[in-house]
C-alpha cells in the first residue's frame, strides 16, 4: 500500500505574518538543508502539510531536482520529510480557486511502496 500525504497552500491562513518575519523564518528553516553535488533548488514555499498523525502543520517545502523536503515551522510540532523524487509515484491536484479568488488547492502526493515482504 502506498503512503499518501497532502500538501495545501497556506497563503490564506498566514496573512498576519509580516514579510520580514516570513523571510527570516524561511532562512532559518531551510538553512540546515545540505544539497548533494549537482542538486539545485527549484522552489521553496510556505505551505500546510496535512499530516496523517498530527493534522495540519505549517512549514516550508523545498523542492530540488532530486527531492521534496518539508520542515514544520510550528515550535510545538516537529515534522520533517525528506522524500527523493524517485520515490513518488503519483501527484494529483486537489481543490481549486475559491469564491474569494484565492488559490486554495492542494497536492495529494503518493509514494511508492518500498518495504519488501
Amino acid at each position: 500500500m502506498a503512503a499518501p500525504f497532502s500538501v495545501y497552500n497556506s497563503n490564506a491562513l498566514d496573512t498576519h505574518i509580516s514579510s520580514t518575519s516570513r523571510e527570516s523564518l524561511k532562512m532559518e528553516l531551510l538553512a540546515e538543508v545540505c544539497l548533494l553535488p549537482g542538486e539545485d533548488r527549484i522552489i521553496d514555499k510556505d505551505i500546510i502539510y496535512i499530516c496523517p498523525f498530527r493534522g495540519a502543520v505549517k512549514g516550508k517545502v523545498l523542492i530540488t531536482n532530486y527531492r521534496l523536503y518539508f520542515k514544520s515551522s510550528d515550535t510545538d510540532v516537529a515534522v520533517m520529510l525528506d522524500v527523493p523524487l524517485g520515490a513518488i509515484s503519483r501527484v494529483e491536484k486537489m481543490g481549486g480557486a475559491s469564491s474569494r479568488g484565492e488559490n486554495s488547492y492542494g497536492l495529494d502526493i503518493t509514494c511508492k511502496q518500498t518495504a519488501q515482504p
